[in-house]
């Protein structure tokens, strides 16, 4: 076994990085509804606990579903005045009031609150050290981190989750679309039962995670997980043949034989000292984002040897797809806002500009 895997890395270390790039024909890859349902955290967790991260799951109340696809950002009262988005026009946030138009604004604080799920969420935080990671069934709501203090996806309190998890276009995918585009027809369309993930929050290095492609129970292509960024050092070929050995190591023992479909999106991460962690398995096909690969070319290197594909230089990164969900650029202006002095800064600057409330 040791031998085959030494072979297919041997025979995968000229790799991509010095062949031109082909184009390849445009296929869509739609997964089974199993395939859909092996990649629930709920259905693999326990299969694969000692090789991911600690985590907790909270089965979520249908009142609780109802509230997140509801239209607005209803916060609990209990955090409500503290933690709402502020109105970029409202001078309320310098820490005084003043009538307009002779009448003064009020509003009323939502009336809904879910007590027992709150004391449950701040039960997990304190046993996982204070942060955590939440994500829903399948996805985290890392495209709305934009409106998180720091624009990650850790969370201290209920209110920073349910806040991340009614401004997230991918929860609302795993709510109401989760098996809209299964390879079969099917009747399906939530899971029997929604639960809440958090996940104990790490501060990962970006440059080693990766996204392993899995066809017929073949590891057949890595890329590079954070494409927006250039990482000089995985350029080198003794990097790149170390990748290939450690993740190829760690599939073929721990996941082949394991995970109970043949085709899979596996993302791991590999830490300082060479172990692999799981950070969570995806559906092979849509909508599943390939990233420095097409589905066209992954079709045509199934059959081919290892295949790995990093950022090649500082001019090719691209801006990343959770963005298209984030606050437009020209608005931004390149202004940071990633802190909470920050964004009263470029709302008092927005406010000082001329014909601002035209």
């Amino acid at each position: 076994n040791e031998k085959r895997e030494e072979e297919q890395v041997k025979e995968s270390s000229s790799g991509s990085d010095s062949e031109s790039e082909e184009e390849y024909e445009d296929v869509k890859i739609l997964p089974t509804e199993t395939e859909l349902l092996s990649c629930m955290f709920s259905s693999w967790f326990n299969l694969f606990k000692k090789w991911t991260f600690k985590s907790e799951m909270i089965p979520l109340s249908e009142e609780f579903i109802e509230f997140l696809q509801e239209d607005g950002i209803m916060l609990a009262p209990e955090k409500y005045e503290n933690a709402r988005p502020k109105d970029p026009w409202d001078d309320t946030l310098d820490g005084w009031s003043e009538e307009r138009d002779g009448e003064e604004e009020t509003e009323e604080a939502p009336t809904k609150s879910f007590p027992e799920l709150e004391a449950k969420i701040k039960q997990i935080i304190k046993d996982l050290e204070g942060e955590v990671l939440p994500k829903l069934n399948w996805s985290s709501p890392k495209d709305a981190v934009w409106i998180n203090v720091g624009s990650t996806l850790k969370c201290t309190t209920p209110t920073e989750i349910f806040l991340l998890f009614k401004s997230s276009d991918f929860i609302t995918h795993d709510l109401c679309y989760s098996f809209s585009e299964c390879k079969e027809a099917t009747s399906r369309t939530r899971p029997e039962q929604f639960v809440l993930v958090l996940r104990k929050w790490y501060a990962l290095v970006h440059s080693m995670e990766f996204r392993c492609f899995i066809k017929n129970r073949k590891l057949i292509a890595i890329t590079q997980r954070d494409v927006h960024h250039f990482y000089p050092f995985l350029l080198k070929p003794e990097q790149q043949q170390n990748i290939k050995q450690t993740v190829l190591n760690f599939y073929q023992k721990e996941v082949e034989n394991v995970f109970p479909e043949e085709n899979v999106v596996m993302d791991i991460y590999i830490d300082k000292n060479g172990r692999v962690w799981i950070v969570d398995f995806n559906p092979y096909g849509a909508p599943t984002d390939t990233l420095l690969f097409s589905w066209g070319e992954l079709e045509k290197v199934a059959g081919e040897e290892l295949k790995i594909k990093v950022v090649k230089s500082d001019m090719e990164p691209t801006q990343p797809i959770v963005n298209r969900s984030r606050l437009p650029v020209d608005v931004l202006g390149g202004y940071d806002i990633s802190s909470t002095a920050s964004i009263e800064s470029f709302v008092q600057m927005m406010r000082d500009m001329p014909n601002n409330h035209q």
